[in-house]
């Protein structure tokens, strides 16, 4: 049964982001979906962004919380308790929501209580560098996007998920290996394009971090898939842990700068397999990160 307007928890946890702060909080408060509810966690800003958001405190659909600097998953987890919501969503502090986002987001989910469910719409980059500016991620319009900001789950999908292990290195691959690997998650792709994804230099995970940098960085979300494996191996199918051994092992390789061996895996599709030899290797980072457009989307 749909339950009529549900509420919509949106966790925005923010660091430093003076610049872009203001933008992001008016893309929520434009929605066309209104029952939702703002939760900022500031996370220990030391620039402007605190006195930005106080500007905001009067509006009852926001709650403002600054527990210091914790750390990115600390401070979603923390969001999380603060939550009400029937759904949730993260969104970013440097990004922005397309004017009917949550409500396209929730659309093909909203009559779903009793089992977890989560929707992935599609994003549009926009960068002051042209080579990163009008994206469309995925290209494949009955799929969507990874990305935290692309997705909303329900509150059964997120009592699975909630705490996020504090270790991984992102908040938007543990709630993925759910999705595509859980029994009974119901997934659901959306055409629509509900993010706008700001690509600038300070980007937690920025296209110009050098390869060492990078292939750190990727490493510590990447061990996502034997931390998930291990963890729910028992009640898993034989197919997922075919799949998810095989992602593990293709990120040792790749972390090894094993290039070639990667190819050998059978468990992984040639796109999976291109992912992360251009990403084990610092010749083929630099032609990924010169041809960005090319590669994006796929």
């Amino acid at each position: 049964m749909i339950k009529e307007n549900p509420k919509i928890s949106i966790l925005m946890c923010v660091y430093n982001e003076e610049r872009f702060i203001r933008d992001a909080i008016n893309s929520v408060l434009s929605q066309s979906y209104t029952n939702f509810e703002l939760i900022i966690i500031n996370d220990g800003s030391d620039d402007n962004t605190s006195n930005i958001i106080k500007e905001y405190s009067n509006d009852s659909r926001i709650k403002i919380y600054s527990p210091g600097r914790i750390g990115k998953i600390k401070a979603n987890n923390l969001a999380f308790t603060k939550s009400n919501g029937d759904f949730l969503c993260y969104f970013s502090g440097d990004d922005l929501m397309s004017q009917d986002s949550l409500e396209k987001r929730i659309k093909p989910i909203n009559d779903i209580f009793d089992k977890p469910a989560i929707s992935f719409c599609r994003l549009i980059t926009f960068s002051s560098n042209k080579k990163h500016d009008g994206i469309i991620i995925p290209r494949n319009k009955n799929k969507g996007n990874s990305t935290s900001g692309c997705q909303l789950f329900n509150r059964n999908f997120a009592n699975l998920i909630f705490p996020i292990p504090e270790f991984l290195g992102n908040e938007d691959m543990w709630p993925t290996q759910y999705a595509n690997y859980y029994p009974e998650v119901i997934t659901k792709n959306i055409s629509d394009i509900g993010l706008r994804y700001r690509i600038h230099s300070n980007n937690s995970s920025s296209k110009v971090d050098s390869f060492d940098k990078k292939t750190e960085g990727m490493h510590n979300r990447f061990i996502v898939y034997k931390i998930f494996l291990d963890k729910y191996k028992k009640i898993l199918s034989q197919n997922n842990i075919d799949k998810l051994e095989a992602l593990s092992l293709a990120e040792e390789l790749r972390y090894n700068k094993k290039s070639l061996s990667i190819l050998f895996i059978s468990d992984l599709t040639l796109t999976e397999k291109i992912r992360f030899i251009f990403y084990s290797n610092r010749f083929l980072y630099l032609i990924r990160k010169k041809m960005f457009s090319f590669f994006s989307g796929w």
